[in-house]
């Protein structure tokens, strides 16, 4: 596997893990947003919907080695192995 600009394993994954420590903390912020009363008492939840859908399909794709080329059959490998769905 090319780790290309990387100049180690190591460093590829000091990467990975602040890449994926900022993108949960992102999430969770964007879903507390989401998840928070306005003005009227009304909430997000579509927005929160697509917030975690585009999330899964995010570390799916990261789990499949390719967040250009994966669809639902690596969504579904994803969902089995980690989220315990048969």
């Amino acid at each position: 596997m090319s780790i290309t600009p990387f100049k180690s394993d190591e460093e590829l994954v000091t990467f990975a893990r602040a890449f994926f420590r900022d993108r949960v903390e992102s999430f969770r912020k964007d879903i507390a947003i989401c998840m928070r009363r306005d003005a009227r008492g009304h909430h997000a939840y579509f927005p929160a919907l697509i917030t975690c859908i585009a999330f899964v399909d995010l570390i799916s794709g990261l789990y499949a080695g390719s967040i250009r080329s994966h669809g639902l059959k690596e969504l579904k490998r994803y969902a089995r192995r980690f989220m315990k769905i048969p």
